[in-house]
């Protein structure tokens, strides 16, 4: 059985998905592939933003990111790679470039796939094409609809609606007999790693439906708790884990804000007359081969310049879609 979510990118998209394709999560690479664009992040959002350059909309959103949980023990990192690919395919229906992972890092396999928001082949964005119009035809609730029907040829676990008052959520956790503690985990992990720090965690906590009471004085802390899902007591922080503390948190987003920076002042030393997609606030000034070097074990003038690839989707020249049943080519990450 899958668990799903989906929400929107409006920044940093080259930094989510530098996230999910993390060698340390993919056993290096391995399970990393991509549709109509490179698998490494510096070029996939060079290659999102070409498409989105013939873009019709105004839309403030630049991508969108499908998060795809299962059941521990019952799939294999390979299946996962299938089915993500085949949500993707039936989702998408190939007018939309994506990159695909499958972490192996936890207990439970997980899916990461983020999605360029606009089309090959029209220049609509998804968010016209796909999130709007009736409750029960938007991309959330297609997303589920189409996971499951995967799932079930697959020989998956399903969740099998039962009655009126009771969420797609709920109805997960009462299958896997899960805990509000693992949902709420996932949710916070999520708003981490697009927190600037950890007063902007807390506002960003709020707008993602986590309600939390913050007391920095107190023996407790931290606490958490799920809004509109049903959940009625507050889940301490430490109890969900040593990595959900305040301070884990604060020293979590505070690693993600540096290695943006270094990310950035690489891309801007390699091509300075390009503009850099994401520009962190986050004021770190290291020196920047230093910085570089104790990042990822390299000098800047020891690492090649990307390969660029012989044709990039543009509006005249974008890939033919896939067929029913065609499978995509596992892409593995270059090695800095």
């Amino acid at each position: 059985m899958a668990v799903t979510s989906i929400h929107s990118i409006k920044a940093t998209v080259r930094a989510a998905i530098s996230y999910i394709t993390d060698r340390d999560k993919t056993v290096n690479g391995l399970y990393v592939q991509s549709y109509a664009c490179r698998s490494d992040s510096r070029g996939a959002a060079e290659d999102f933003r070409t498409v989105r350059a013939t873009g019709t909309g105004r839309t403030k959103i630049l991508a969108h990111h499908i998060i795809q949980s299962f059941e521990p023990g019952e799939i294999t990192p390979e299946q996962a790679l299938q089915i993500g690919e085949e949500l993707c395919d039936r989702l998408l229906k190939g007018d939309y470039q994506y990159v695909l992972a499958v972490h192996t890092d936890k207990n439970h396999l997980h899916c990461h796939i983020i999605f360029n928001n606009t089309n090959l082949y029209n220049g609509l964005s998804f968010t016209t094409e796909h999130n709007q119009g009736k409750v029960s035809e938007r991309s959330w609730a297609k997303l589920r609809e189409i996971s499951d029907e995967i799932c079930k040829e697959h020989g998956l676990s399903v969740i099998e609606p039962k009655g009126k008052g009771v969420s797609h959520f709920e109805r997960d956790m009462q299958i896997q007999g899960k805990s509000w503690k693992d949902k709420l985990r996932a949710k916070i992990a999520e708003v981490a790693f697009y927190s600037k720090s950890f007063n902007d965690f807390l506002q960003r906590c709020t707008e993602c439906g986590i309600e939390y009471v913050y007391k920095p004085n107190n023996k407790v802390k931290l606490k958490f708790r799920l809004k509109d899902e049903g959940q009625q007591k507050f889940t301490r922080a430490d109890t969900l884990g040593e990595d959900y503390t305040p301070q884990r948190i604060a020293e979590q987003i505070e690693h993600i804000q540096k290695v943006l920076v270094v990310t950035d002042k690489f891309a801007e030393k390699k091509d300075p007359e390009k503009t850099v997609e994401h520009k962190s606030e986050y004021v770190y000034k290291p020196s920047s081969d230093d910085e570089f070097f104790r990042a990822f074990g390299v000098h800047l003038d020891e690492v090649d310049e990307p390969t660029t690839p012989t044709s990039k989707p543009t509006e005249s020249q974008a890939p033919e879609k896939k067929m029913n049943g065609q499978r995509s080519e596992v892409c593995v990450m270059p090695i800095l």
